[in-house]
């Protein structure tokens, strides 16, 4: 396979303190791979992506098989003038007319917003313009930073459909909170935990390295947990956010499964089930 970038000893430091240690790590992406990079806030993604930018001062090598007008970048965050229609931005971006125009508006669904000024366009809307320009010129290499972050579940799939249409032969580094966004997509997991990589590698490989049957999650408080982690030894892992209560029980067999959802069952503890996938691995690693 064609590599396009190579990743050895990266580390990225502010104020003395590293932001991004991959020390003794060696990350290969190749052509055409679609690379999801998650963790939680704070994890480093965002600088690693400034680091592949060379955008930040950083340790270590990255070796670049393509020139930096060779990427597309939609970050969370696009800034436009209050002075801007969407019409002008097109013709200052990629100067299309005609047919070729006509296209692109019906392509990206932009043919309703042509002359509206983009200060008035939903956060949606202006997310489909800035990918509609960042895809129109076909990029050897797209970087999205929370691309759909804050959309409706129906906007964030007209999106994904646009990106994985426009980026079939492109290599994709994707940061994402969304894992089904990931399903029958990403080739790739980089998982991050306070800068460090937790893992690097193909989705069967995150499969068998971290193997369970199921993560069990419950809102019910933890004391009514007490006898499935002390008696039973199973892990339990907390899901809290300041706005919501919830736990989730690793279940490594179709055994452990079975008697955590009696348990609960029986005690009337509603739950909610997620077999193996993206996110029950990344769940059970980075807690």
């Amino acid at each position: 396979m064609e590599k396009l970038i190579e990743i050895r000893d990266l580390v990225v430091k502010k104020n003395g303190r590293r932001i991004v240690d991959f020390q003794g790590k060696h990350i290969v992406i190749n052509k055409g791979d679609k690379v999801a990079l998650i963790g939680e806030n704070g994890a480093g993604k965002t600088t690693f992506i400034n680091a592949l930018l060379n955008d930040v001062n950083y340790e270590g090598e990255i070796k670049r098989s393509f020139k930096k007008e060779d990427i597309g970048v939609v970050f969370q965050g696009n800034a436009y003038s209050d002075l801007l229609r969407v019409y002008e931005l097109i013709d200052l971006v990629i100067g299309i007319k005609g047919d070729h125009l006509n296209n692109f508006l019906n392509e990206f669904s932009l043919k309703s917003l042509y002359k509206s000024y983009i200060k008035d366009l939903s956060i949606g809307e202006q997310q489909r313009l800035t990918l509609a320009l960042v895809l129109y010129r076909q990029a050897t290499v797209y970087l999205f930073d929370e691309l759909t972050s804050g959309l409706d579940y129906q906007k964030r799939e007209q999106l994904l459909e646009l990106i994985k249409k426009r980026t079939q032969e492109s290599t994709v580094i994707n940061i994402t909170h969304y894992f089904e966004e990931l399903d029958n997509w990403a080739t790739k997991i980089i998982i991050l935990k306070n800068g460090l990589v937790l893992f690097y590698g193909g989705i069967t490989e995150l499969f068998r390295d971290f193997p369970h049957f199921s993560l069990v999650q419950t809102g019910c408080p933890v004391n009514s947990l007490k006898i499935l982690k002390e008696t039973y030894k199973l892990r339990v892992i907390d899901l809290s956010t300041p706005r919501l209560t919830k736990y989730g029980i690793i279940c490594n067999n179709n055994e452990q499964h079975k008697l955590v959802t009696d348990y609960l069952s029986d005690n009337n503890i509603e739950y909610s089930l997620c077999y193996q996938n993206i996110y029950t691995c990344y769940i059970g690693l980075a807690e």
